[in-house]
């Protein structure tokens, strides 16, 4: 790449080859700054579009360059915040480059139109027949064997896309040392226990109604301290509107590929967490579940930092064993 594009849209599944297009801007933003980037990662449903704007608009103290991610461009609707991203597209910063990301593959017409043709581009997971030969042969190239069960099960844990195949890949060779023949005891025991947990990943447990997984996902990410209580609310918040217009899309007679279509919900994987859950969920517990967000988060910020872990977990509990009925309620 000679030079980085001011805007960029960038959809798909494939987080893989996406990463590698981020990291093709890096390299363009360090050569023509003459240093390293100073780079901002946001998400769509935890800071507003206007936030972002303005962070591009003010002039960074500490770097030549600056490099925004934007998570979730999917969510980006309303007019205000189409309104703003096509005054900034008219008028970018200098020196910074935003980057609105999606895993789906089509996002609002009018924010798709907002960004030049250079910078959007779609990035599509391998297909079916493709993945398990990948996974052989990325296993081949770090000096490993695998069989074809425990491919099989490396491709039901791993999420899909080359970047996520080709870490644990590597580093379960690393681990396991060179000409290793990979089974599938090795997957379960070194996968299965030591992957990385996201509020995505907290979502799905919750979604499969897994009370003890979810606490121990939980856990994880406060200990980490990579997401704060309110933040994981929200992420999952996000998560449960579309499985609740998804769950009344279906009790009206719909059928999941026009409901996956309507709310941007993309990649098997992801389908097919989002058609279990609806499965086992009612709408009215959804509904239910949508208002109990609401009470927990006005919980969470009226609360002391040292309650806070104890919320989450009733919070959890109230989900996934009472179908959205607040515990907190019904205790008092």
């Amino acid at each position: 790449m000679s030079k980085a594009e001011p805007l960029y849209l960038l959809l798909g599944p494939e987080t893989g080859l996406k990463n590698s297009f981020l990291n093709e801007i890096r390299q363009a933003l360090a050569k023509r700054g003459g240093g390293e980037p100073e780079e901002h990662r946001f998400y769509a449903f935890d800071t507003p579009v206007a936030e972002i704007v303005s962070l591009l608009r003010n002039a960074s103290l500490f770097s030549s360059s600056r490099m925004v991610l934007y998570h979730g461009a999917e969510e980006i609707r309303r007019k205000e915040d189409l309104s703003l991203l096509r005054d900034y597209a008219k008028n970018p910063s200098p020196d910074g480059v935003l980057v609105l990301i999606s895993e789906n593959v089509s996002v609002d017409r009018k924010l798709s139109d907002t960004v030049p043709g250079a910078g959007k581009k779609i990035f599509w997971e391998l297909f079916d027949n493709q993945k398990k030969s990948w996974v052989l042969s990325c296993f081949k190239r770090h000096g490993a064997e695998i069989d074809l069960q425990a491919a099989e099960l490396f491709l039901d844990i791993v999420n899909n896309d080359t970047l996520e195949m080709e870490r644990w890949c590597r580093d379960l060779c690393a681990f396991l040392g060179p000409g290793t023949r990979v089974t599938a005891a090795d997957i379960e025991k070194h996968l299965c226990h030591g992957k990385e947990e996201t509020v995505f990943s907290l979502f799905e447990s919750v979604a499969e109604k897994d009370l003890e997984r979810s606490l121990e996902i939980l856990d994880k990410l406060l200990l980490e301290g990579s997401s704060q209580p309110v933040q994981l609310l929200a992420g999952l918040l996000w998560q449960f509107r579309k499985l609740h217009a998804l769950a009344l899309l279906l009790a009206q007679g719909g059928s999941l590929a026009d409901g996956f279509t309507a709310l941007q919900i993309s990649g098997k994987r992801n389908q097919g967490i989002y058609a279990a859950a609806a499965g086992r969920f009612s709408p009215g517990e959804l509904e239910n579940i949508i208002v109990l967000f609401a009470d927990f988060d006005e919980e969470l910020r009226s609360s002391r930092a040292e309650l806070q872990s104890r919320l989450m977990e009733l919070f959890l509990f109230s989900v996934i064993r009472r179908g959205g009925v607040n515990i907190l309620s019904s205790s008092r």
